[in-house]
């Protein structure tokens, strides 16, 4: 009888288990909605949304600088703009070859970090296409780095995956050049000063980067003085055991884009993103000042950043 009730319960648990268990098919997370812009649903929260932003714009009691703030704001599908509404701050920067013009939907602004994303798109197009795997190590496709060992560099590259760069994983330092502690920009913007003004001893000429410190009239680093750079510093710590912000994970895996497709990171990014999406203002290289919208404050827009790009 024990064993009679045993087998039953096992028996009853499985059909239950069964009758609970219910298949769902995969659908969209997020259904897109079937609106367009001249949907009578959309005209009252759209003009809604235009007079709280253009409200906010104008504030004295706002809590960002209206008088130095331009900006664009869109709402889209996947066919068309459905709304968009923009503003020009009444104080701008400096115009060069061109002179100012009021802010549009199709303003170029210059996104700094932003472009990471483009970066990774890249990579993945590459995975989907069969051109590489994500956990390749990075050293398959910067050659430079194949004769590097741990011994010498403190950095084991070989455990370095593009997965790992483009997650923030690599454990690397996050700069070369840029944000040196040498770099008058670095002063201006953290108050760091001369370093031995602090008490701190010189820093020797040697190991100074010889590039892209933000100095007047210096020249972005090429990619050999990248990686002659970047292996002289140490890691922060060993691959795939932290996160931590490094632009240095992406000017590799840019470097790495350029070896698997044979492009440079410009043509590759124009060629796989911007062009079959239709993103006619959208490009690496700075526009006409008229095209753009330059802040009245520091800011980067004639900057040339050179292998930085990713």
């Amino acid at each position: 009888m024990h064993c009679t009730t045993v087998f039953f319960c096992v028996i009853l648990s499985f059909c239950v288990e069964r009758a609970h268990t219910r298949r769902f098919e995969p659908i969209e997370p997020f259904p897109p909605p079937q609106l367009t812009k001249n949907d009578p649903k959309l005209t009252p929260i759209f003009d809604a949304l235009s007079s709280s932003i253009q409200q906010s714009a104008t504030s004295p009691s706002s809590p960002w600088l209206t008088n130095l703030t331009s900006f664009s704001v869109s709402v889209t599908s996947a066919s068309e703009t459905l709304w968009t509404t923009s503003h020009t701050a009444p104080i701008l920067g400096n115009y060069v070859d061109s002179p100012a013009t009021n802010v549009t939907d199709q303003t170029y602004f210059r996104i700094a970090s932003i472009s990471k994303v483009f970066t990774v798109l890249a990579a993945l197009i590459q995975e989907q296409e069969g051109k590489w795997s994500l956990k390749d190590p990075i050293p398959r496709w910067v050659p430079e780095l194949r004769n590097r060992t741990e011994e010498e560099d403190g950095v084991a590259w070989e455990s370095i995956t593009l997965e790992s760069l483009a997650s923030q994983l690599s454990g690397i330092v996050r700069e070369y050049g840029q944000s040196d502690l040498t770099d008058p920009f670095e002063d201006r913007q953290y108050g760091f000063g001369n370093p031995v003004e602090v008490g701190l001893p010189p820093v020797p000429e040697d190991e100074v980067p010889p590039c892209g410190r933000n100095r007047p009239g210096e020249r972005p680093c090429s990619r050999q003085e990248i990686l002659d750079g970047l292996v002289q510093r140490p890691p922060l710590f060993q691959p795939n055991y932290r996160a931590t912000y490094s632009n240095m994970n992406f000017v590799l895996l840019g470097f790495a884009l350029e070896s698997v497709t044979g492009l440079s990171y410009e043509e590759l990014i124009n060629e796989t993103i911007f062009q079959p999406l239709g993103m006619q203002h959208s490009r690496l290289t700075k526009p006409l000042d008229s095209e753009g919208v330059i802040p009245n404050t520091t800011n980067d827009w004639t900057a040339d950043i050179g292998t930085y790009g990713p």
